[in-house]
């Protein structure tokens, strides 16, 4: 294996084969096809080093939203922090699952640090929103008890929806 886009199908189909979910194979490629693109063309794995990420991280850091999207309109605001950093994260990722696979020699992304995103604070319900929300279901009835269940679920452990299924 000796191009980018090489490493990437190896992967794809090893992370599949290790029941990786699709949607952590998905991430991880987009932002991978997101560098490749950056790169400019199909480089030679032992061609990229510490340097490229970091001129990616510089560019997307110099980006607006939605730059280049053909349905979305063009932000003047700038690409979070938090997408920057999980941009690198899932990159550096990449290349570390190549290393640990003997796909490459060394991993040329050890050394990049990943920028720090701000971190944010969740505001959490008070005890009169807590009650109004409890109140909603109709716990006399099948299904609003299931909804009543669900909601005391995810409440007591933090879930998220979007996390579950």
């Amino acid at each position: 294996m000796s191009t980018l886009s090489d490493a990437l199908a190896a992967f794809r189909m090893c992370a599949k084969v290790e029941g990786m979910s699709p949607k952590s194979i998905d991430g991880r490629a987009k932002c991978v096809g997101y560098f490749a693109s950056f790169l400019g063309c199909d480089p030679e794995l032992s061609k990229i080093g510490a340097n490229d990420l970091r001129r990616f991280i510089l560019a997307l850091q110099e980006s607006q939203k939605y730059q280049k999207h053909p349905y979305k309109p063009h932000y003047r605001e700038k690409i979070s922090p938090t997408s920057i950093a999980t941009y690198t994260r899932e990159i550096k990722a990449f290349f570390s699952y190549l290393a640990r696979k003997e796909l490459i020699d060394r991993n040329p992304m050890e050394g990049v640090k990943v920028p720090k995103a701000p971190k944010k604070v969740v505001r959490t319900l008070d005890e009169k929103e807590v009650g109004k929300l409890l109140s909603q279901p109709d716990k006399y009835f099948n299904r609003g008890f299931r909804d009543y269940t669900l909601i005391l679920t995810f409440y007591d452990t933090g879930a998220r929806l979007s996390r579950v299924g």
